[in-house]
C-alpha cells in the first residue's frame, strides 16, 4: 500500500485460496501444480488474474482514470515467485516487476541448459502449453526487474515437495546447485549472459524481510520505469 501512494497509482491485490485438498498447488507462487489447475475455483488463475487487470482498468477508465496497459508487478517470497513466473508467461502485459526473497532462484528464461530440458517453473520449456505462444524473449527484455534477497536469508522451499516435486528438485540442483546463494550467484550470471533488463541485489545484515531501505528502492525502482 506504501509503494502504490508514494507512486500515487491504482493497487490492485489479488487473493488466491490455497487448496487443503492438494497442498502440492502452492498458489500464491505460481509453480507447475497450479498452473496445469484447470478445475474448480482455482482453474488457471494467471487468467483469472489477467482478467482483474482488465477488469480494473476498465473501471478506472470509467471513472475517466487512464492507465497504462502493461502493468507495475510487486511481491516478496511466495508472491514474488508469483511475479517473477507471470512476468515469462506474459513479459507484453508488463512495464516492471520487483521480486524479492525468491529463494536465490528466478525463473530462469531458457527452455534448456546445457542440453537439460527447464520446465515450468525453473524455466520456460512448453510454456506455449498455457499461453498459446511461444516464449518470447526479445519481449521479455524489455521488461524492467528488480530483484533482491537478503545475505542472510534462509527461508529455502528447494527441500519441500509443496514447492518442488523430485524431478524440478534434480534439476535445480544440477543447473543452478543446492545452496540458495550458489543459485542466486549463477542465476544472476545466467540473465547477465543473456543480457535480460534485470538487477540483481544482495542486502547485507538482512534476513527473510522487507525493509525500510528495500522499500524506498523499490519505489525508486518503479519511479525511474514509469515513463
Amino acid at each position: 500500500m506504501r509503494i502504490a501512494n508514494s507512486l500515487k497509482t491504482p493497487l490492485l491485490i489479488p487473493v488466491f485460496d490455497r487448496p487443503e485438498s492438494n497442498i502440492k498447488m502452492y498458489t500464491h507462487s505460481l509453480d507447475s501444480d497450479t498452473i496445469k489447475n484447470n478445475d474448480g475455483k482455482l482453474a488457471r488463475i494467471d487468467l483469472q488474474l489477467i482478467n482483474m487487470i482488465e477488469d480494473a482498468q476498465n473501471k478506472l477508465k470509467s471513472k475517466n482514470i487512464i492507465v497504462e496497459k502493461k502493468i507495475f508487478m510487486n511481491g516478496f517470497s511466495a508472491s514474488g515467485s508469483f511475479v517473477n513466473r507471470f512476468a515469462v508467461l506474459y513479459p507484453e502485459k508488463i512495464k516492471a516487476i520487483a521480486t524479492g526473497g525468491i529463494n536465490g532462484m528466478p525463473i530462469l528464461p531458457l527452455k534448456e541448459f546445457e542440453g537439460l530440458k527447464l520446465p515450468f517453473h525453473i524455466g520456460v520449456d512448453e510454456i506455449e502449453k498455457f499461453t498459446g505462444n511461444s516464449f518470447d524473449i526479445e519481449e521479455y527484455k524489455k521488461v524492467a526487474q528488480y530483484i533482491y534477497m537478503g545475505e542472510l536469508d534462509e527461508n529455502d522451499t528447494l527441500p519441500y515437495d509443496d514447492a518442488f516435486n523430485d524431478n524440478e528438485r534434480e534439476i535445480v540442483i544440477k543447473v543452478l546447485g543446492i545452496d540458495m546463494k550458489d543459485r542466486w550467484k549463477k542465476s544472476e550470471e545466467i540473465y547477465g549472459k543473456l543480457k535480460i533488463n534485470a538487477y540483481f541485489q544482495t542486502y547485507s545484515n538482512t534476513g527473510h524481510s522487507i525493509t525500510q531501505e528495500i522499500e524506498k528502492d523499490i519505489i525508486n525502482f518503479f519511479e525511474i520505469n514509469k515513463n
